[in-house]
């Protein structure tokens, strides 16, 4: 008790620690509460956007099954009319309209709006109304629009119960109208072909919809339930409807045209979506109907009182582990002071292992550097092989025909001897000649990379030929090996960078290709390509050989990552690229799996890289 004591006055700010626990356990409690809350609103958000999407898509199908059925109604009125036109309007009229089950009325207006013929249709039995029976319909607004139309032209009535007599039938049978007003080469001449379609099976489709944890209602634009669980609400916009019974729901589709996850006064919640119904082919007439998914209350006062326990159980685990880190932070805080001394000894020792490491790894990164140049000079002296042996031996083969000729001038001369020597002479020397200026141009180039690579200053030059120098450079070695190397730079790419730093990276990333991409006796091909987009040049070295060894796939331009280290690679190579390219050549390299196989490297680098603002020349010993 006594320690407990002594280390409180010890550490006055405990009380502090107290209440960042206190405060840390009630925001994880509520960040859980949210968290809950929040992923099942976000299903229950993706279950409304479903039932409101599949009520939209249907409807709007529904719509276009009712135009499309319209005209083929006319077109066959018409074709058995044309056909035999003795054959009564009735019959024709009583055989079309049996086709669809969802047609409960088939009527023929004159222009006046006088019925001429009216069948009523009920499952597959009709009812052909007697001329005495037939109304004058022009007084209804549906009749009076389609007056008002040219020939040729659908309507559709709004959706509305189906009247007979000026009475509603019961059951109900939501109505929509499809009007089509004829031209007057019809069969029965200029008039108003009228099909009432029946919308009673398209409702209980909707009315299907609906899941467990919401059900999809139906309103239109009266507006008065067109869809609702309780049968009394239907089709009673004078008294109740949306307005009433999801008020401040509703209310928002004032300011909103759509209402998404609203949670109501009574924890109702609720998601809304507008359908502008086109009544005319030209969008000129329309209707508006609303699609709402509701969610009880009950659903959303068990999803509190489940999101609640986890949140508790956070809160609670918050709060002992708070306890326990503050307990051993009080027991083990004198411990630090203990540390405090060994913790300098151990770091001036790492400082030191730090400085051997950074001066060992400035001597490998030499080593690196002048391998590639060895390299490069064993080519060079290859290559340089060739041609002076095809030059001593042009010179030799002169020296004796001119000890020949001397011999000859001694014993007489002739001038067919002469014109020979003169001809073998000029072939000779036009041999030597040619080998020599092949040897002067590998020198030249040889000796524009040394020079590159020894310089630490800024030149401009022309990329194709900084590519082209380190591949002839590299063609022993290439000779050598079953891998071809293809360049595909346009001539017009210059920069202004460090050449040879360039094509130290180029050197590095083929040799890395030619050392890892390939098995030992291998075809394949190297290709590096290059093209320029603005102020950059992207560079690709793409090669179609085995791939990155998955092993070292993540660490791949760490340093002394390599996959051969058994054929002696020090693991430094794409490490060094990775320096040069990132801290001196301003860009940027990334690796990728090639399309069809392989290995591709790709090179951001910047045109024109920018000189070090104390004006001297970045190092380029990286």
């Amino acid at each position: 008790m006594h320690s407990v004591k002594r280390l409180l006055a010890s550490h006055p700010q405990i009380w502090w620690w107290v209440a960042t626990i206190l405060l840390l356990a009630l925001l994880a409690g509520l960040f859980q509460f949210e968290r809950r809350i929040s992923s099942a609103i976000t299903s229950l958000n993706n279950e409304h956007l479903n039932l409101l999407s599949l009520g939209n898509s249907e409807f709007n199908r529904q719509l276009g099954d009712i135009r499309n059925s319209t005209r083929l109604l006319d077109t066959h009125i018409q074709d058995l009319l044309n056909e035999k036109p003795s054959r009564a309007a009735s019959s024709v009229f009583r055989r079309v309209g049996s086709t669809l089950e969802n047609v409960s009325q088939l009527r023929w207006l004159d222009l006046d709006g006088q019925e001429q013929i009216r069948i009523n249709f009920s499952g597959f039995s009709f009812d052909l109304v007697d001329k005495e029976k037939l109304q004058n319909k022009s007084h209804r607004p549906y009749v009076k629009a389609i007056q008002q139309s040219l020939p040729g032209t659908l309507l559709l009535s709004r959706m509305t119960l189906n009247k007979e007599n000026g009475q509603v039938v019961i059951p109900y049978e939501p109505t929509i109208r499809a009007m089509l007003h004829t031209a007057p080469t019809h069969p029965m001449g200029e008039g108003f072909l009228i099909v009432n379609f029946r919308q009673t099976e398209l409702m209980i489709f909707l009315k299907s919809l609906s899941s467990p944890n919401s059900i999809l209602l139906m309103a239109d634009d009266t507006p008065q339930w067109v869809l609702h669980p309780e049968l009394q609400k239907l089709w009673s916009g004078k008294v109740g409807g949306p307005g009433v019974d999801i008020e401040d729901a509703w209310a928002r589709l004032a300011s909103n045209n759509a209402v998404s996850m609203f949670v109501a006064k009574d924890l109702r919640i609720f998601s809304i979506s507008k359908l502008a119904i086109h009544l005319s082919e030209d969008a000129q007439r329309t209707q508006t109907l609303f699609f709402i998914a509701e969610t009880p209350a009950s659903f959303y006062l068990e999803l509190r009182r489940q999101a609640l326990i986890p949140a508790s159980i956070t809160a609670a685990i918050i709060l002992l582990i708070g306890a326990i880190a503050l307990y051993r932070e009080l027991i083990t805080s004198y411990r630090i002071k203990m540390l405090g001394t060994r913790l300098k000894h151990e770091k001036a020792e790492l400082q030191q292992a730090l400085a051997l490491q950074e001066q060992l790894r400035e001597e490998l990164v030499e080593i690196e550097k002048m391998a590639s140049l060895g390299m490069l000079v064993s080519g060079v002296a290859h290559e340089l092989n060739t041609p002076l042996g095809a030059v001593i031996m042009s010179v030799s083969s002169q020296q004796s025909r001119l000890h020949d000729l001397k011999k000859q001038i001694e014993s007489g001369l002739r001038k067919s001897a002469l014109d020979d020597f003169l001809q073998q002479s000029d072939t000779s020397i036009q041999l030597a000649l040619s080998n020599l200026q092949r040897a002067s141009q590998l020198i030249k180039r040889f000796k524009r990379l040394s020079v590159d690579r020894s310089s630490e200053h800024i030149t401009h030059f022309n990329l194709l030929q900084n590519a082209s120098d380190i591949i002839n450079a590299m063609g022993p070695q290439l000779k050598n090996s079953p891998v071809e190397l293809k360049l595909d730079i346009p001539k017009s790419i210059y920069l202004t960078s460090y050449p040879g730093i360039v094509s130290q990276v180029l050197q590095n990333l083929i040799n890395n290709s030619l050392t890892h991409a390939f098995s030992p006796g291998q075809h394949g091909i190297i290709t590096i390509s290059a093209n320029r987009q603005d102020d950059r040049v992207i560079i690709s070295i793409k090669d179609d050989g085995n791939g990155i060894d998955p092993s070292v796939a993540d660490t791949l331009f760490d340093p002394f990552v390599t996959s051969g280290r058994h054929k002696g690679n020090s693991g430094l190579g794409l490490h060094l690229i990775h320096q040069w390219v990132t801290q001196v050549l301003e860009g940027q390299i990334h690796v990728a799996a090639a399309d069809g196989g392989g290995t591709v490297f790709t090179l951001n680098l910047a045109t024109r890289v920018k000189e070090a603002k104390d004006g001297s020349q970045r190092s380029v010993n990286s």
